[in-house]
């Protein structure tokens, strides 16, 4: 059993994994100013509010600002935490590995692969844009899986489809890039098969996220998509021999009168 939550980060990505005894921080959001940081004003309040004291680790997956930004405050509150990621080289932590392909743990009965990039990729590849680092990560146990994305677009979606088709396929998706047009190409969606799949965007943000046309190819692949630009923070937990089962922030959050209307 584990549960994710995708924080509402307006336009970025920071997400909490747990499982029994482990949490994992996939992405930080951005750091818009010295007076409002992502990682400061909404992970860190959401971990303290869950009660963790502790957190095992923190994935980057590429040094975007929207991605990297509330890095540092986050390894500030918890110092022992290990950090795994691309473009992490200035952050000031002692535990530090870039991902790559091939690396996998194993916490409470649920399994965790890095899929993307490959090990011999260089940090800053002159032919690879920053967004086709980002690291992919692939959670599954039997209660099911989830795959996270970061910013990957249609060159490592390739190398994806081309060396680990046969490992895409996940319950839950973390849409890559936001919902961009330069991602979610309809053979990769083809091969997750999803049954929910979540953006995490701003509302109203100035890159017009997502886009149109892949909100299209997810519905026509029948996968439930769901914005954390309109909802909120999304939560869905797995359970051995249940079907998962997912709430978001604004649902959950409304006033006794709104239920009432409804």
């Amino acid at each position: 059993e584990y549960q994710v939550a995708v924080l509402d980060v307006g336009q970025g990505s920071a997400a909490v994994l747990q499982t029994s005894n482990h949490v994992l921080v996939f992405d930080s959001g951005a750091k818009f100013s010295e007076k409002f940081d992502v990682g400061k004003s909404v992970v860190i309040p959401y971990l303290r509010f869950q009660g963790f004291k502790l957190l095992d680790m923190l994935i980057i997956s590429h040094g975007d600002a929207d991605h990297i930004g509330g890095a540092a405050a986050i390894i500030n509150e918890f110092p022992d935490t290990s950090v795994m990621g691309r473009g992490i080289e200035n952050l000031n932590v002692g535990n530090k590995t870039l991902c790559s392909t091939g690396q996998h743990w194993h916490w409470d009965g649920v399994d965790f692969s890095i899929l993307s990039p490959e090990a011999d990729v260089a940090e800053h590849d002159q032919n690879r844009r920053s967004n086709d680092l980002s690291c992919v990560l692939k959670v599954s146990s039997p209660a099911g899986s989830v795959l996270f994305t970061g910013d990957i677009e249609k060159k490592a979606e390739n190398y994806l489809l081309q060396w680990y088709a046969s490992q895409l396929k996940s319950d839950v998706l973390i849409v890559p890039h936001h919902g961009s047009s330069t991602s979610s190409s309809i053979e990769f969606i083809e091969a997750i098969k999803p049954k929910l799949s979540i953006i995490s965007a701003g509302y109203k943000n100035r890159y017009k996220l997502p886009s149109s046309k892949v909100i299209v190819r997810y519905d026509q692949m029948g996968s439930r998509l769901l914005n954390t630009a309109n909802l909120g923070a999304v939560t869905f937990r797995m359970r051995l021999n249940e079907d998962f089962t997912v709430s978001n922030y604004r649902q959950a959050a409304k006033k006794y009168w709104h239920h009432v209307l409804d």
